[in-house]
């Protein structure tokens, strides 16, 4: 798990607290510790697991590889970075 401020710089591990809490019926929770030093600033947050887009374009190509019914992928475009950004569809078959 990794927390991320908005200019990439990663909360210190030690200011970062997951756990089991009474409170929500034992579910885990994750909060953590910040001092906002400038009132006139904006400050956002972001939580995900490490996951690379290479990672993404792997997992990706592997669906369109099995020709699953409900996966569906076009090529919208390439983004800033040249990478491919594709328009991507899951159907529910009921």
């Amino acid at each position: 798990m990794v927390t991320v401020l908005q200019t990439g710089q990663r909360l210190p591990p030690k200011n970062v607290y997951y756990y089991r809490c009474p409170d929500h019926r034992k579910n885990y929770v994750m909060s953590f510790a910040f001092c906002f030093d400038r009132e006139d600033d904006v400050y956002q947050f972001a939580y995900c697991y490490p996951y690379t887009y290479t990672r993404l374009r792997h997992y990706l190509d592997n669906l369109q590889r099995r020709n699953m019914d409900y996966f569906y992928r076009e090529l919208l475009g390439l983004s800033v970075f040249s990478e491919e950004c594709y328009v991507k569809e899951l159907a529910l078959i009921a």
